[in-house]
């Protein structure tokens, strides 16, 4: 799957444009370096990588239980 990224970089896959307020996917993929490639892809026509792409994508961090200073337990 190390390959999809790759080929983004170097040649994005071919989507439709956006029509306004159309739902999308904001992508981005990290390049090398400080160079990244973003996309915004039409949420009715992903490209066929993208569900194993966001696969890749680490979940977020635990949220802490600790309370926040001034806010309600």
């Amino acid at each position: 799957m190390d390959q999809a990224p790759t080929a983004w970089c170097s040649r994005p896959p071919d989507v439709p444009p956006l029509q306004p307020n159309e739902a999308f996917y904001d992508t981005g993929i990290e390049c090398g370096g400080l160079r990244a490639r973003r996309l915004k892809i039409p949420a009715h026509a992903p490209p066929a990588e993208l569900p194993t792409l966001i696969e890749l994508v680490p979940p977020p961090a635990p949220a802490s239980s600790a309370p926040v200073e001034g806010g309600t337990p």
